[in-house]
């Protein structure tokens, strides 16, 4: 049987559109496996970051006569699994 003008037209509008939308879902695709890998990739450099453990973050002397020396000490431990630079220390 053969096709009339009108619709060999509308096969190829049709076909065309097809390919269109086939084009459009392989972008999205690409699309969401690139965004799938950066947020991988930003969740393992986020964890491989160095993280600071303060156990004992306060400590109270009780009495203290006055002019007395006094001491404590606050370990600070280095849990992450990067090095941790401390740069800077303020006293308080």
């Amino acid at each position: 049987m053969a096709k009339t003008a009108d619709e060999s037209v509308y096969y190829k509008m049709v076909m065309n559109r097809q390919k269109g939308l086939s084009g459009f879902s392989m972008r999205m695709r690409l699309l969401m496996v690139s965004l799938v890998v950066v947020i991988v990739l930003l969740a393992a450099s986020l964890l491989a970051a160095p993280r600071l453990v303060i156990p004992e973050t306060e400590f109270d002397f009780g009495f203290v006569p006055q002019n007395s020396k006094i001491t404590h000490y606050f370990w600070l431990e280095s849990k992450g699994d990067d090095s941790l630079k401390i740069i800077q220390v303020v006293p308080g």
